[in-house]
């Protein structure tokens, strides 16, 4: 969604968006996407639970778990799964809401990246010369 934002040059994004580059984190992503507008209160709040429990998952040197906290208490709080039909086989688990949540997040952010325009280039100064 943020290189659809971007003006369309791949060298220039890829400078900022890429590897050990200011907008490598998805925090700084989250931040910069909310900052333009691009995600209602819903989709950050949920990106953040998100980016918290990946970051559990990736850092605990202990196995991570759904079920276990802080991330159970994480996935309840996940707005996005409160979508889920009532009739939905483990609605009320951690696992399910989550899955629910990343699913329904990464489609709307492709969706709502398909419907960006990209910026249009700054432009540059232009000096008259008196005659």
């Amino acid at each position: 969604m943020l290189r659809a934002a971007f003006v369309e040059s791949a060298k220039d994004v890829e400078k900022v968006l890429g590897r050990d580059r200011p907008l490598e984190t998805l925090s700084a992503r989250i931040y910069l996407a909310n900052s333009l507008g691009l995600l209602g209160p819903d989709m950050r709040h949920d990106l953040s639970l998100i980016h918290k429990i990946r970051n559990e998952f990736a850092h605990q040197h202990a196995p991570a778990s759904f079920d276990s906290e802080p991330n159970a208490s994480r996935c309840r709080d996940l707005r996005l799964a409160e979508l889920l039909p009532l009739d939905w086989p483990s609605r009320s688990g951690p696992r399910s809401r989550f899955i629910f949540t990343v699913v329904i997040l990464a489609n709307q952010l492709m969706l709502r990246g398909l419907s960006l325009k990209h910026a249009e280039p700054g432009k540059d100064f232009r000096f008259e010369r008196g005659s």
